[in-house]
């Protein structure tokens, strides 16, 4: 299997999660982090990475972690159901609150 790119890992959680580009937009301006619809385009096409902040920004509003979604962790991606705890680890992993 192909390594997954950061986009991939994006779109998928996205989709899994049910969330589109606008969601991640309004939430990144009550949060009063700076992301453009731009900038979520050109991450979810592959044309740029986004910076630390961004990316960790990105894994708290989907519920995973950054690391995985960075792409820094294998991962075997078949059907993960939606709910974050239903997510197995190998396919998303979830936050830990410590």
């Amino acid at each position: 299997m192909a390594k997954e790119t950061f986009a991939d890992r994006l779109k998928y959680v996205m989709e899994k999660k049910g969330k589109k580009q606008v969601d991640l937009i309004r939430l990144a301006e009550e949060r009063g982090v700076k992301l453009g619809k731009s900038q979520v385009s050109q991450y979810v096409s592959g044309k740029t990475v986004p910076r630390t902040d961004i990316l960790r920004f990105l894994a708290d509003a989907l519920d995973v972690e950054a690391d995985w979604l960075g792409g820094r962790e294998p991962a075997d991606v078949q059907d993960a159901p939606q709910e974050k705890n239903d997510v197995p680890e190998r396919d998303a992993p979830v936050r830990k609150n410590d």
